[in-house]
């Protein structure tokens, strides 16, 4: 592995009958410069148990992370991940809620996160800037506000819409929002304001303002907000999702597209970059792949494979669904694959994700070179075959140099959108992705990759951009 570039042992083969669809490569707009969080030392007085129930005493330290030819991870997200593989050893289903969206899943140690603004105070400017998570495996909007009193709320950034000069108050039948996560749930009410990334601003935003954060995520990383960006048919209440609300207010002047770049240390900077793409940071061409089912950010997987095995079908019971869906057929052929950057790691159903454990177990980091390369089998538009082929060093995953584990966990999509495999950010930390919504119309979003670049000058670049917005 080449020291802050890509890892060179990730191989893409590719099967052409024609070209296929390829990015446009228009510039973007604007980029929004994110910072990685991850857990830090607790600032707590010894032996206090706040709201959470967490004795602070038991809470992890911090601890470095360790360049070597694995992708790395905290020490909490190791730590995390191990205890799920002894879960899904003993057969247990992953804790989860069924009905709804993919939870933000309790491996999320290592997040990045970006500003935004929220309202806008007397001098014209947004009231408050709250470091949010971009996450394109859920739609609606949360920010953290002065609503919350809650211990893990203390030294956030908070948006008081009380101090807002466009604040205006949202729908009498708008209920206040709860959302249970993998380890954790919030909830409050919601309001309607504006919401400003970069230099341009969205008007007339619902979201729901943190009232209350309940859960072992929150006290472990600094967490002030999430900005949905999937597809309306997720949003609550059906109210205007805000890349939506940015497509109808033509805020981007029609390039409606964002991508990610992120890196894998955190004192690099990553970014989302809004209308458009950045060909600094990323090799080739990017391929682009239609969306199958706009709900998530799904496309269609035509098989999966470990090794030169077939390992597309989740046949292994009991499924999760077969005790809340009896309608779900077993044996169900795996179909779409989605891309979400809320989700840290890669994840199957638990009947595949059993079987991913016992093939590729955790060992030490130095045996890993003989595990096999897992492939995703995709089509493009013009039915075009693309393999997306992982290495061992890209999907087992280290701490302290030595010991690996397999960067998979088990979640169950809800049947209407499943079966499906996710690529999360171990994934994308060395694929550069972008998603486009087109013109908004049915068929017109797609997702591309390209094998993300690491340019020293252009991350150093990246990073100036960064301490501004600092």
């Amino acid at each position: 592995m080449v020291r802050h570039g890509l890892i060179v042992s990730l191989i893409v083969a590719v099967t052409l009958e024609s070209e296929g669809r390829f990015h446009s490569l228009h510039p973007h707009i604007h980029l929004v410069p994110l910072t990685r969080i991850y857990p830090k030392k607790q600032r707590l007085r010894t032996g206090h148990k706040h709201q959470t129930g967490i004795d602070v005493d038991q809470m992890p330290r911090e601890r470095s992370l360790i360049e070597t030819s694995n992708t790395l991870v905290s020490h909490v997200a190791f730590s995390s991940l191990s205890a799920h593989h002894s879960r899904a050893k003993r057969g247990h289903a992953y804790d989860i809620e069924p009905h709804g969206t993919i939870p933000l899943t309790n491996l999320r140690d290592s997040q990045y996160v970006g500003p935004v603004g929220v309202g806008t105070n007397r001098t014209r400017s947004p009231q408050a800037y709250v470091n949010v998570v971009f996450d394109t495996g859920s739609t609606n909007l949360w920010v953290s506000s002065s609503k919350c009193h809650d211990y893990v709320c203390r030294d956030r950034h908070k948006y008081d819409n009380s101090e807002s000069v466009t604040y205006t108050d949202p729908p009498p039948d708008a209920l206040p929002l709860d959302i249970t996560f993998g380890t954790g749930e919030l909830s409050g009410p919601q309001a309607v304001d504006s919401l400003s990334v970069g230099p341009y601003s969205v008007h007339n935003q619902t979201f729901a303002m943190i009232e209350h954060e309940i859960g072992s995520i929150f006290s472990q990383i600094p967490f002030e907000g999430i900005l949905g960006l999937a597809f309306p048919s997720m949003a609550a209440d059906n109210h205007t999702p805000f890349f939506d609300n940015v497509m109808e207010q033509n805020v981007l002047n029609g390039r409606n597209e964002f991508s990610f770049f992120f890196t894998k240390l955190p004192d690099q900077a990553s970014a989302i970059f809004f209308g458009g793409v950045d060909t600094r940071f990323f090799d080739g061409k990017i391929r682009m792949f239609p969306v199958v089912q706009p709900h998530y950010w799904a496309i269609e997987l035509v098989d999966f494979l470990i090794g030169n095995k077939s390992y597309a079908i989740d046949d292994s019971p009991p499924s999760y669904f077969d005790f809340s869906d009896p309608n779900v057929k077993k044996n169900n052929r795996i179909s779409k694959l989605i891309l979400d950057t809320g989700t840290t790691y890669f994840t199957a159903p638990t009947g595949l994700t059993s079987k991913i454990l016992q093939l590729v177990p955790g060992t030490k980091c130095s045996e890993t070179t003989k595990y096999p390369d897992i492939t995703y089998k995709l089509m493009d538009e013009d039915r075009v075959p693309f393999d997306l082929v992982v290495p061992p060093s890209v999907y087992m995953v280290t701490d302290d140099g030595d010991w690996c584990e397999p960067a998979f966990m088990a979640i169950d999509v809800p049947s209407q959108y499943g079966p499906a495999l996710l690529l999360g950010e171990v994934f994308m930390r060395h694929w550069h992705t972008t998603f486009d919504r087109g013109d908004g119309s049915e068929g017109s979003a797609f997702v591309g990759f390209a094998l993300a670049k690491h340019d020293a000058e252009a991350m150093n670049e990246l990073e100036t951009t960064r301490m501004n917005y600092i």
